[in-house]
């Protein structure tokens, strides 16, 4: 498996993980995901699908 496979595929465990994680949270005790780090959990996937793209069209054109 490719390097940049693993590494997408161990951030959207932990992506996963902790989305069901506070989901459970949130049914439990009433409250709501906390917005930082929805956030934070979205801007790191959003980063990383966002580099790579960059990357794939750089070496495309190169």
């Amino acid at each position: 498996m490719e390097k940049e496979k693993y590494t997408e595929y161990v951030l959207l465990s932990f992506t996963t993980l902790a989305g069901v994680g506070f989901f459970i949270r949130s049914l439990l005790t009433g409250e709501d995901i906390p917005q930082g780090w929805a956030l934070l959990i979205g801007s790191v996937w959003g980063a990383l699908l966002g580099v790579r793209e960059i990357l794939k069209r750089k070496g495309g054109e190169g």
